[in-house]
Protein backbone atom coordinates (compact mmCIF):
# COMPACT_ATOMS: atom_id res chain seq x y z
CA UNK A 1 0.00 0.00 0.00
CA UNK A 2 1.22 3.24 -1.10
CA UNK A 3 2.08 5.46 1.79
CA UNK A 4 1.24 9.05 2.01
CA UNK A 5 2.44 12.35 3.52
CA UNK A 6 0.68 14.55 5.65
CA UNK A 7 0.06 17.86 4.27
CA UNK A 8 0.42 20.73 7.01
CA UNK A 9 0.33 24.37 6.71
CA UNK A 10 3.37 26.47 7.81
CA UNK A 11 1.71 29.50 10.09
CA UNK A 12 4.76 31.26 10.18
CA UNK A 13 6.14 31.95 6.59
CA UNK A 14 9.30 33.80 7.93
CA UNK A 15 10.73 30.67 9.22
CA UNK A 16 11.71 30.32 5.85
CA UNK A 17 12.41 33.93 4.49
CA UNK A 18 13.85 34.91 7.94
CA UNK A 19 14.39 38.75 6.31
CA UNK A 20 10.99 39.10 4.99
CA UNK A 21 12.24 42.89 3.22
CA UNK A 22 15.09 41.12 1.41
CA UNK A 23 14.69 37.16 1.17
CA UNK A 24 11.37 36.85 0.18
CA UNK A 25 11.30 39.60 -2.69
CA UNK A 26 15.05 38.27 -3.82
CA UNK A 27 13.21 34.55 -3.67
CA UNK A 28 9.96 35.83 -5.99
CA UNK A 29 11.77 37.47 -8.24
CA UNK A 30 13.38 34.24 -10.24
CA UNK A 31 11.94 33.14 -13.34
CA UNK A 32 10.10 29.93 -11.75
CA UNK A 33 8.58 31.62 -8.63
CA UNK A 34 7.31 34.59 -9.96
CA UNK A 35 5.55 32.46 -12.81
CA UNK A 36 3.14 31.24 -9.69
CA UNK A 37 2.15 35.43 -9.10
CA UNK A 38 1.64 34.88 -12.29
CA UNK A 39 -0.98 32.21 -12.67
CA UNK A 40 -2.58 33.67 -9.38
CA UNK A 41 -3.26 36.98 -10.70
CA UNK A 42 -3.31 36.21 -14.44
CA UNK A 43 -0.77 38.89 -15.72
CA UNK A 44 2.35 37.83 -17.55
CA UNK A 45 5.17 39.21 -15.38
CA UNK A 46 8.85 40.14 -16.18
CA UNK A 47 10.97 41.10 -13.73
CA UNK A 48 12.88 44.37 -14.28
CA UNK A 49 14.58 45.53 -10.41
CA UNK A 50 14.53 43.77 -7.28
CA UNK A 51 14.79 46.18 -3.76
CA UNK A 52 12.10 45.98 -1.28
CA UNK A 53 9.55 45.80 -3.38
CA UNK A 54 10.06 44.17 -7.21
CA UNK A 55 9.70 46.67 -10.44
CA UNK A 56 8.36 44.61 -13.13
CA UNK A 57 6.46 45.01 -16.27
CA UNK A 58 3.50 43.35 -18.36
CA UNK A 59 4.78 41.11 -20.91
CA UNK A 60 3.47 42.41 -24.41
CA UNK A 61 1.77 45.21 -22.92
CA UNK A 62 4.69 46.67 -20.82
CA UNK A 63 2.40 48.18 -18.54
CA UNK A 64 4.53 48.59 -15.18
CA UNK A 65 4.09 47.14 -11.84
CA UNK A 66 4.84 47.27 -8.14
CA UNK A 67 4.66 44.35 -6.01
CA UNK A 68 4.90 45.02 -2.56
CA UNK A 69 5.41 41.98 0.48
CA UNK A 70 4.64 41.63 3.90
CA UNK A 71 4.65 38.37 5.78
CA UNK A 72 2.56 39.35 7.89
CA UNK A 73 -1.16 41.18 8.44
CA UNK A 74 -1.56 43.56 6.02
CA UNK A 75 -0.42 47.25 6.98
CA UNK A 76 -2.19 50.68 6.56
CA UNK A 77 1.04 52.01 6.63
CA UNK A 78 2.88 49.30 4.35
CA UNK A 79 0.00 50.07 1.72
CA UNK A 80 -0.14 53.96 1.91
CA UNK A 81 3.91 53.35 1.36
CA UNK A 82 3.37 51.44 -1.44
CA UNK A 83 0.87 53.37 -3.45
CA UNK A 84 3.20 56.18 -2.80
CA UNK A 85 6.18 54.46 -4.41
CA UNK A 86 3.35 52.82 -7.19
CA UNK A 87 3.11 56.84 -7.77
CA UNK A 88 6.80 57.16 -8.04
CA UNK A 89 7.22 54.40 -10.66
CA UNK A 90 4.08 55.58 -12.29
CA UNK A 91 2.96 51.63 -11.91
CA UNK A 92 -0.15 50.27 -13.40
CA UNK A 93 -0.54 47.71 -11.38
CA UNK A 94 -0.15 47.24 -7.69
CA UNK A 95 0.28 43.84 -6.22
CA UNK A 96 0.45 43.55 -2.38
CA UNK A 97 1.55 39.79 -0.91
CA UNK A 98 0.48 39.31 2.75
CA UNK A 99 0.21 36.27 5.12
CA UNK A 100 -2.91 37.45 6.49
CA UNK A 101 -5.22 40.09 5.17
CA UNK A 102 -7.57 42.46 7.47
CA UNK A 103 -11.33 42.85 6.43
CA UNK A 104 -10.70 46.69 6.48
CA UNK A 105 -7.71 46.26 3.52
CA UNK A 106 -9.54 43.55 1.38
CA UNK A 107 -12.19 46.39 1.71
CA UNK A 108 -10.20 48.93 0.82
CA UNK A 109 -8.96 47.36 -2.43
CA UNK A 110 -12.11 46.39 -3.53
CA UNK A 111 -12.75 50.41 -2.92
CA UNK A 112 -9.30 51.57 -5.18
CA UNK A 113 -10.39 49.42 -8.09
CA UNK A 114 -13.32 50.70 -8.22
CA UNK A 115 -12.23 54.30 -8.23
CA UNK A 116 -9.41 53.21 -10.11
CA UNK A 117 -9.03 54.89 -13.93
CA UNK A 118 -9.18 52.20 -16.80
CA UNK A 119 -5.52 51.84 -16.48
CA UNK A 120 -4.69 51.22 -12.63
CA UNK A 121 -5.14 47.83 -11.42
CA UNK A 122 -4.90 46.39 -7.29
CA UNK A 123 -4.67 43.33 -6.40
CA UNK A 124 -4.19 41.90 -3.15
CA UNK A 125 -2.81 38.51 -2.47
CA UNK A 126 -2.12 35.98 0.43
CA UNK A 127 0.57 33.74 0.67
CA UNK A 128 0.41 30.15 2.34
CA UNK A 129 3.27 27.49 3.12
CA UNK A 130 2.97 23.53 3.47
CA UNK A 131 5.46 20.98 4.64
CA UNK A 132 5.32 17.42 4.38
CA UNK A 133 7.29 15.60 6.74
CA UNK A 134 8.36 18.59 8.46
CA UNK A 135 10.26 20.30 5.61
CA UNK A 136 8.44 23.16 3.59
CA UNK A 137 7.73 21.78 0.51
CA UNK A 138 5.22 23.41 -1.25
CA UNK A 139 4.17 27.21 -1.77
CA UNK A 140 0.35 28.58 -2.94
CA UNK A 141 -0.28 32.56 -3.64
CA UNK A 142 -3.98 33.18 -3.60
CA UNK A 143 -5.70 36.68 -5.16
CA UNK A 144 -8.03 37.42 -2.80
CA UNK A 145 -9.06 40.79 -4.40
CA UNK A 146 -8.69 41.94 -7.79
CA UNK A 147 -10.21 44.92 -10.45
CA UNK A 148 -13.95 44.14 -11.01
CA UNK A 149 -16.04 45.12 -14.03
CA UNK A 150 -15.78 48.99 -15.13
CA UNK A 151 -18.24 50.85 -17.00
CA UNK A 152 -18.45 54.60 -18.19
CA UNK A 153 -21.67 54.81 -16.77
CA UNK A 154 -24.63 53.48 -15.08
CA UNK A 155 -26.50 53.16 -17.89
CA UNK A 156 -23.63 50.84 -20.15
CA UNK A 157 -24.26 47.15 -20.07
CA UNK A 158 -22.05 45.50 -17.79
CA UNK A 159 -19.40 43.58 -19.10
CA UNK A 160 -17.05 41.33 -17.47
CA UNK A 161 -14.11 41.86 -19.89
CA UNK A 162 -12.41 39.16 -17.94
CA UNK A 163 -14.93 36.30 -19.26
CA UNK A 164 -14.87 38.27 -22.48
CA UNK A 165 -11.12 37.75 -23.03
CA UNK A 166 -11.51 33.95 -21.90
CA UNK A 167 -13.98 33.72 -24.52
CA UNK A 168 -12.17 35.24 -26.78
CA UNK A 169 -8.88 33.19 -27.08
CA UNK A 170 -11.64 30.07 -27.27
CA UNK A 171 -13.59 31.27 -29.80
CA UNK A 172 -9.92 31.67 -31.43
CA UNK A 173 -8.98 28.73 -30.68
CA UNK A 174 -11.78 26.55 -32.15
CA UNK A 175 -11.51 29.36 -35.61
CA UNK A 176 -7.59 28.25 -35.42
CA UNK A 177 -7.60 25.17 -35.12
CA UNK A 178 -11.18 23.82 -36.72
CA UNK A 179 -11.02 21.36 -39.84
CA UNK A 180 -11.88 23.86 -41.90
CA UNK A 181 -9.85 26.36 -41.03
CA UNK A 182 -8.65 28.80 -43.84
CA UNK A 183 -5.01 28.67 -42.65
CA UNK A 184 -3.88 25.30 -42.34
CA UNK A 185 -0.27 26.40 -41.57
CA UNK A 186 -1.25 27.53 -38.57
CA UNK A 187 -2.55 24.71 -36.61
CA UNK A 188 0.51 22.78 -37.96
CA UNK A 189 2.57 25.05 -36.38
CA UNK A 190 1.14 25.31 -32.92
CA UNK A 191 -1.46 23.05 -30.54
CA UNK A 192 -4.62 24.01 -28.85
CA UNK A 193 -3.83 25.98 -24.98
CA UNK A 194 -5.65 26.17 -22.16
CA UNK A 195 -7.68 29.38 -22.89
CA UNK A 196 -7.25 32.05 -19.70
CA UNK A 197 -8.67 35.82 -19.00
CA UNK A 198 -4.81 36.66 -19.56
CA UNK A 199 -4.40 40.08 -21.89
CA UNK A 200 -2.14 38.23 -24.21
CA UNK A 201 -0.29 34.84 -25.39
CA UNK A 202 2.53 33.64 -26.04
CA UNK A 203 3.80 31.57 -29.12
CA UNK A 204 7.21 29.86 -29.41
CA UNK A 205 9.77 30.84 -31.53
CA UNK A 206 12.33 28.08 -31.62
CA UNK A 207 14.84 30.28 -28.97
CA UNK A 208 14.96 30.59 -25.74
CA UNK A 209 13.56 33.81 -24.44
CA UNK A 210 12.27 35.11 -27.60
CA UNK A 211 8.45 35.25 -28.58
CA UNK A 212 5.52 36.14 -30.37
CA UNK A 213 3.10 37.82 -27.89
CA UNK A 214 -0.10 38.64 -28.64
CA UNK A 215 -1.79 40.89 -26.62
CA UNK A 216 -5.88 41.31 -26.18
CA UNK A 217 -6.66 45.08 -25.13
CA UNK A 218 -10.14 46.38 -24.91
CA UNK A 219 -9.94 48.56 -28.47
CA UNK A 220 -6.82 46.81 -30.32
CA UNK A 221 -4.47 43.98 -30.57
CA UNK A 222 -0.46 43.97 -30.67
CA UNK A 223 1.69 41.78 -31.48
CA UNK A 224 4.94 41.47 -32.11
CA UNK A 225 8.34 39.64 -31.15
CA UNK A 226 9.22 40.04 -27.43
CA UNK A 227 13.43 39.35 -26.15
CA UNK A 228 13.35 38.56 -22.26
CA UNK A 229 16.82 39.70 -21.87
CA UNK A 230 18.97 40.41 -25.09
CA UNK A 231 20.37 43.92 -25.89
CA UNK A 232 22.52 42.93 -28.41
CA UNK A 233 19.73 40.69 -30.42
CA UNK A 234 17.71 43.55 -30.67
CA UNK A 235 20.25 45.81 -31.69
CA UNK A 236 20.93 43.00 -34.63
CA UNK A 237 17.50 43.03 -35.59
CA UNK A 238 17.34 46.86 -35.20
CA UNK A 239 20.35 47.06 -37.89
CA UNK A 240 18.35 45.17 -40.13
CA UNK A 241 14.80 46.78 -39.62
CA UNK A 242 14.28 47.53 -43.50
CA UNK A 243 14.68 43.82 -44.46
CA UNK A 244 12.28 42.78 -41.53
CA UNK A 245 9.60 45.20 -42.29
CA UNK A 246 9.64 44.57 -45.99
CA UNK A 247 9.52 40.37 -45.79
CA UNK A 248 6.49 41.18 -42.73
CA UNK A 249 4.72 43.47 -44.50
CA UNK A 250 4.23 45.84 -42.15
CA UNK A 251 5.39 48.91 -40.15
CA UNK A 252 6.97 48.24 -36.45
CA UNK A 253 7.67 50.03 -33.55
CA UNK A 254 11.16 49.51 -32.12
CA UNK A 255 10.99 49.50 -28.49
CA UNK A 256 14.35 48.98 -26.86
CA UNK A 257 12.93 49.66 -23.20
CA UNK A 258 16.15 51.07 -21.69
CA UNK A 259 15.17 50.82 -18.11
CA UNK A 260 14.73 47.29 -18.15
CA UNK A 261 15.98 44.00 -19.62
CA UNK A 262 13.35 43.39 -22.36
CA UNK A 263 13.02 44.64 -25.42
CA UNK A 264 9.88 44.57 -27.93
CA UNK A 265 9.38 44.73 -32.05
CA UNK A 266 5.25 44.64 -32.01
CA UNK A 267 2.72 46.41 -34.42
CA UNK A 268 -1.09 47.41 -33.49
CA UNK A 269 -4.27 46.60 -35.27
CA UNK A 270 -6.49 49.25 -34.25
CA UNK A 271 -9.42 49.80 -33.95
CA UNK A 272 -9.81 45.99 -33.01
CA UNK A 273 -12.87 46.20 -30.07
CA UNK A 274 -13.04 43.21 -28.06
CA UNK A 275 -16.72 43.71 -27.68
CA UNK A 276 -17.51 43.38 -31.06
CA UNK A 277 -17.98 39.81 -31.71
CA UNK A 278 -19.03 40.46 -35.49
CA UNK A 279 -15.34 41.86 -36.18
CA UNK A 280 -14.03 38.74 -34.48
CA UNK A 281 -13.65 36.47 -37.36
CA UNK A 282 -11.47 39.44 -38.96
CA UNK A 283 -9.36 39.72 -36.07
CA UNK A 284 -8.83 36.27 -35.85
CA UNK A 285 -7.71 36.35 -39.41
CA UNK A 286 -5.13 38.84 -39.58
CA UNK A 287 -3.62 37.06 -35.88
CA UNK A 288 -3.44 34.21 -37.31
CA UNK A 289 -1.66 35.71 -40.49
CA UNK A 290 0.62 38.13 -38.44
CA UNK A 291 2.00 35.43 -36.39
CA UNK A 292 2.82 33.28 -39.32
CA UNK A 293 4.48 35.82 -40.81
CA UNK A 294 6.33 37.04 -37.77
CA UNK A 295 7.41 33.42 -36.36
CA UNK A 296 9.06 32.97 -39.70
CA UNK A 297 10.77 36.18 -40.47
CA UNK A 298 12.08 36.47 -37.06
CA UNK A 299 13.50 33.02 -36.78
CA UNK A 300 15.02 33.81 -40.26
CA UNK A 301 16.95 36.72 -38.51
CA UNK A 302 17.51 35.34 -35.08
CA UNK A 303 19.37 32.11 -37.08
CA UNK A 304 21.29 34.35 -39.00
CA UNK A 305 22.14 36.19 -35.86
CA UNK A 306 23.65 33.30 -34.14
CA UNK A 307 25.29 32.64 -37.47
Amino acid sequence: MVTLGRLDEIEDVRTVWQNEAKDFPEWLAKNENMQILSDAVGINIAVEEVNDNILASEIGTNRKILIGSQLTETSSEYLGNLITNAAAKNANIIIYIVKHALQEHKAAFTWLNSHANNETEFYLCDVKLYAVGGSASAIRINTLIKPGTKTKDNHEIIINLEELRFEYWEKFQDYAFSDDASNKKFAGSYKRWKSSSHYGVVFGIGRPGCSIQVTRMPDEIETGLFIADDKNLFMYLVGRKDEIEAECGLNYNWLELPDGKACRISVKKNPAKLTDKEDWPEQFDWIIDTVLKEKETFSKFIKEELN
